[in-house]
């Protein structure tokens, strides 16, 4: 298998939607989205699906690049601890994010720890458009500035 897609976050949080403070910052896209990433990519890794399927490409976006590095420590932590997680995983996690399109938003302050940790040959720049937190339509001039 040769192909390539974006997973997207899609289920709203409902839970975080009902806490009246967070509803005006849209909270499920704060810690949801994020999450719910986690989860696919811990499932992509253990599943072995990657293992099947080496070629295949899958791109995550929207939230952002800091969290690689804590997850990346958990699943590798994961990986050398628990036999389970090797059952259907046939190569390291980090080996697996060789699979993984990311994209970093208008100011990732770790974006020099991500590159140490996974190179920078999948990492895209997100202009966020139309989101208000975006650098849309001064992209360019961001990364110019080096603020994207």
């Amino acid at each position: 298998m040769n192909g390539r897609s974006a997973v997207r976050p899609w289920r709203r949080q409902r839970a975080a939607d009902r806490h009246r403070a967070l509803r005006p910052i849209q909270s499920r896209c704060l810690p949801g989205f994020p999450f719910q990433v986690f989860t696919a990519i811990s499932a992509l890794i253990f599943s072995g699906v990657l293992d099947r399927f080496p070629r295949l490409k899958l791109g995550f976006f929207e939230v952002g690049i800091g969290w690689i590095p804590w997850l990346l420590d958990r699943l590798e932590m994961a990986y050398d601890a628990r036999p389970a997680a090797r059952e259907k995983a046939g190569r390291r996690p980090k080996e697996c994010f060789n699979n993984f399109y990311l994209s970093l938003g208008s100011e990732d302050s770790t974006l020099a720890d991500v590159v140490k940790r996974i190179g920078s040959s999948r990492l895209m720049i997100g202009s966020d458009f139309p989101h208000p937190d975006g650098t849309s339509p001064n992209t360019v001039q961001c990364c110019r500035l080096g603020k994207a």
